[in-house]
């Protein structure tokens, strides 16, 4: 884009003196400029994009002076800059999504065209900022058009916007698709435009992962994608690792997937239910129960469940029937429960002490003295 500053000897008076017009290598008016004689400072215009190539600059008067004047064309190089002329559907400027381009209009008859690619369905917005204009009147108007000049809808923007306007989304289809920027009133300020593409699905936003629905919108809560169930925090953020959602613990993995079954996490086994709940208490699993405690933990060894004793074996897995346990036999009845007392197992009687371990040798049991073998069996 170029700027072009002008700068004169002054003349006592607010008369227009000079005219500054650029034309393009065909000789097209580009741009054009009136200075006032009695500007003391140096004027320079506002930016505008021009393509590479050849371009020429005419000083004319309309009124007379034979001070001396000075000018200067400043220019960047700038590949986010429109370039002149696109002021038809013919002749639009490419936009690429989600890519800002700059342009002014030049004059008050300049409107500017652009054409961009939508690649597929889904949801837009068009963002527009300008430089401030001391107005609240509508400055400019942004029209959407279809691939066959239908207009799709027509965007204001006032002059004294402070912020940047972003649109409403817009349901677009994949194809092609213009804008136009034109004038209420004229102001030569820069403005900016972008097509901002809506995210949809994962999208990695500051190593923080969201899924978006159609529509660009972060979900939150449970949401099952592909086959699995995910967590979003309100912000949309998915979670891993433990959470508890209405009072429920769940574990969701690395990948933010929710776990069911058996999970060893860290050194230690749970159950998470077909519908992701961790579980405690007792568990039936296949054929076998299991107790979790309050934290969700599998338990192996001794447990007391009320008032009655268990035992699980190292599988968790709870044990029934005769259990060796150290140097001891203990019984467990078909509920898993701990026995104690006398216990007829057949034909054979068998005592069990008041911690459960079957005895052998000579006992005193009520006063009575009685004798177990070496297998626990009474004989006498």
């Amino acid at each position: 884009y170029y700027t072009l500053s002008f700068k004169h000897d002054y003349v006592d008076r607010d008369w227009t003196y000079w005219r500054a017009t650029i034309y393009d290598s065909d000789m097209k008016e580009y741009a054009n400029y009136s200075y006032a004689g009695n500007t003391g400072a140096t004027s320079t215009s506002d930016q505008i994009g021009v393509a590479k190539g050849t371009y020429y600059l005419k000083v004319s008067r309309d009124y007379y002076s034979s001070v001396q004047y000075a000018l200067k064309v400043n220019y960047k190089s700038a590949s986010n800059w429109e370039t002149e002329f696109n002021d038809s559907f013919y002749t639009a400027n490419s936009l690429s999504i989600n890519t800002e381009k700059n342009g002014s209009l030049m004059n008050s008859g300049d409107v500017d065209y652009y054409v961009f690619t939508v690649s597929q369905n889904g949801y837009y917005t068009l963002s527009f900022k300008h430089d401030y204009v001391d107005r609240d009147w509508t400055y400019w108007r942004a029209t959407i058009y279809d691939s066959d000049f239908e207009a799709l809808k027509t965007i204001s923007y006032r002059g004294n916007d402070l912020t940047e306007n972003v649109s409403e989304k817009i349901n677009l289809e994949s194809g092609k698709y213009y804008i136009k920027i034109q004038r209420d009133y004229y102001a030569s300020v820069k403005y900016t435009l972008k097509v901002n593409s809506l995210k949809q699905g994962w999208q990695k936003v500051n190593n923080v992962w969201y899924y978006y629905d159609s529509t660009g919108n972060a979900l939150t809560g449970w949401n099952k994608v592909g086959g699995s169930w995910y967590y979003m925090n309100s912000s949309g953020a998915m979670q891993t690792g433990w959470v508890k959602v209405g009072g429920t613990w769940y574990y969701l993995n690395s990948s933010g997937a929710m776990l069911t079954g058996w999970q060893k996490i860290g050194s230690t086994w749970y159950y998470l239910g077909a519908s992701g709940a961790m579980q405690t208490g007792w568990v039936k699993v296949g054929p076998s129960w299991y107790y979790m405690n309050s934290s969700g933990a599998m338990q192996t060894g001794w447990v007391k469940s009320g008032a009655t004793w268990y035992y699980l074996t190292d599988s968790g897995a709870m044990a029934t029937g005769w259990v060796k346990v150290g140097g001891s036999w203990y019984y467990m009845n078909a509920s898993g429960a701990m026995q104690t007392g006398w216990i007829k197992q057949g034909n054979t009687w068998y005592y069990l002490n008041s911690s459960g371990a079957m005895v052998t040798g000579t006992q005193t049991i009520g006063g009575k003295t009685y004798r177990f073998d070496s297998s626990g069996k009474w004989i006498a």
